[in-house]
């Protein structure tokens, strides 16, 4: 609004001039273009800084997403994340849930949900042991875990997985 009231009051300054000599047409020529471009390094600047966000959002969920890729087993601690990308708890959560529309505490349980269901369903190994492999502290904190989450025991979502995989 201030570029625009700006502009519209040179252009009525200089269209209400009485001296219209060649001079003061190149003049008026000069401060017009010199007050375009003016603006337009401002809005530029603007744009790039917009730009230079999410571009720096996006590198920020990007890497996010792999490093739960590679620590999602061992490392649940938001802070954990936020310290290896050099920011902020509350700017991470906030540029995840932004991105992704989830937190970074549901981004990885789910990627840890969908790790346990797949070894509850494809793998011999007891559930002590996939407790163990998942780094609970015991089978009870990882049935805890898991059924907070899924609505289901881990002995029960088997049960069910491998009713459904043999018929």
């Amino acid at each position: 609004n201030k570029i625009s009231s700006l502009f519209s009051q040179t252009i009525r300054f200089l269209d209400n001039s009485e001296t219209k000599t060649e001079r003061w047409t190149y003049s008026a020529k000069c401060i017009l273009l010199a007050l375009i471009n003016e603006t337009d390094f401002v809005l530029n600047k603007y744009k790039l800084d917009k730009y230079d966000t999410n571009r720096r959002e996006i590198e920020i969920s990007n890497s996010f997403k792999n490093f739960v890729a590679q620590n999602y087993i061992n490392e649940r601690n938001i802070d954990f994340y936020a310290k290896n990308l050099n920011i902020s708890s509350n700017y991470l959560h906030k540029v995840i849930k932004r991105r992704y529309g989830q937190t970074p505490i549901e981004i990885i349980n789910n990627a840890l949900l969908s790790e346990c269901k797949s070894r509850l369903s494809y793998s011999d190994s007891s559930i002590g042991e996939i407790a163990d492999d998942m780094g609970f502290e015991s089978i009870q904190s990882f049935s805890k875990y898991f059924k907070k989450h899924t609505g289901t025991s881990p002995s029960l979502y088997r049960n069910d997985t491998l009713s459904l995989n043999n018929p």
